[in-house]
């Protein structure tokens, strides 16, 4: 089971830019259709910086999303 983090969500607008393989990757900070906090890229909405960042990198790799997206 997915452990749940306690840290705050970044605030709805937030953009984070970050270069992966020389290319430009942006994520967006957006609030859900149900009220919730999602993380753009692409076009895709994921449930966390995680996620968002691995949709970048490769499912199979191990990253931390908060410090891929120069949240922390």
């Amino acid at each position: 089971m997915a452990r749940r983090s306690t840290k705050p969500h970044p605030p709805v607008g937030l953009v984070c830019e970050h270069r992966y393989k020389g290319t430009l990757h942006t994520m967006v900070v957006v609030e859900t259709a149900d009220g919730k906090v999602g993380y753009q890229v692409d076009g895709v909405i994921h449930a966390s910086p995680t996620a968002a960042a691995k949709a970048v990198v490769g499912k199979d790799q191990f990253i931390n999303g908060r410090t891929f997206w120069h949240l922390e």
